[in-house]
């Protein structure tokens, strides 16, 4: 009889330590492919983390804007009422005429430029003379390959709905919201993107 209990009780730990051991190794293997599929996800969305973008990194460039906003732009009345820490701007570099020299466009990061409908936005030639002064525009803007009087077309979004900027010969539309809405369902995939806040972040200047 005893011999018997001793039997039983053996069989039952081994049965006990077999399945401790097999639940260890089946959490094992769930928690590894898990951390390998995260990695995975990662290196095949390198803009998970959003990246400084080339065109809006420009140091030099940035001195003259500063200079020009400073001396030519803004007026004394602007400079009394924008507070020190809303002094800042971004760049974007971008050839829209297809002549070699990048135009480059002046996106306003402060409350002084902006209302409930967007922004005030520059587009300066590659002397840095003023081409558009747009009242209100919202970001990102997408310019795509296409053009029209020499120049890419723009598109944006404003009130909820697609603009097409086409320049005029002599400058763009400077307010998108008096635009018809366009019959685009989204912007061209070879558009390139300005100010995309998600992906590809502008550098901050102070002026």
């Amino acid at each position: 009889m005893k011999l018997r209990i001793a039997v039983w009780s053996l069989f039952i730990l081994f049965l006990a330590t077999s399945c401790k051991d097999s639940t260890a190794n089946s959490s094992g293997a769930t928690a590894e492919p898990q951390i390998n599929h995260n990695l995975e996800k990662d290196q095949e969305n390198p803009h998970r983390v959003a990246t400084i973008s080339s065109q809006s990194a420009n140091d030099p460039l940035a001195l003259k804007l500063k200079k020009y906003l400073s001396e030519e732009y803004l007026t004394e009345a602007d400079t009394r009422a924008i507070e020190e820490k809303d002094r800042i701007f971004q760049l974007h570099e971008i050839d829209l005429n297809n002549d070699g020299k990048n135009e480059v466009f002046v996106n306003f990061v402060s409350p002084y430029f902006c209302g409930s409908g967007g922004c005030t936005m520059l587009l300066l030639d590659s002397d840095l003379k003023l081409l558009t002064r747009f009242t209100v525009i919202q970001n990102p803007i997408y310019a795509g390959l296409e053009t029209a009087n020499g120049f890419r077309k723009l598109v944006t979004k404003s009130e909820g709905e697609w603009k097409e900027l086409i320049y005029d010969g002599k400058k763009y539309p400077a307010n998108p919201s008096l635009i018809k809405k366009s019959k685009l369902t989204q912007p061209s995939y070879e558009a390139e993107i300005l100010f995309d806040t998600n992906y590809l972040k502008s550098k901050n200047y102070n002026f």
